[in-house]
């Protein structure tokens, strides 16, 4: 039976997603707030998280929903970057 392009989009949405494209859309994010001046709050809004989900499903559950995971991320990415960049010197 061949599936419709629709089926296999809702089909490919439930599947688990690689960890390069988690870490990848993580980071995206957490620019987007960054560079927007946005409050690190705002991971926690239903309107945000609803839309999160609406755009990728299987992505949601790896999606940080709480202000202080998404500082703890930043903090996190700044020391390994500064480290990488002192390795470099």
């Amino acid at each position: 039976m061949i599936k419709s392009v629709l089926q296999q989009q809702l089909d490919g949405a439930h599947q688990r997603p690689a960890q390069t494209i988690v870490y990848s859309i993580i980071l995206a994010l957490i620019q987007w707030i960054i560079l927007a001046h946005i409050a690190l709050s705002c991971v926690e809004s239903h309107a945000f998280q609803d839309l999160l989900k609406l755009l990728n499903p299987s992505i949601f559950e790896y999606i940080y929903t709480s202000g202080k995971s998404v500082r703890s991320f930043i903090i996190k990415e700044f020391h390994q970057r500064r480290l990488g960049i002192i390795d470099e010197l």
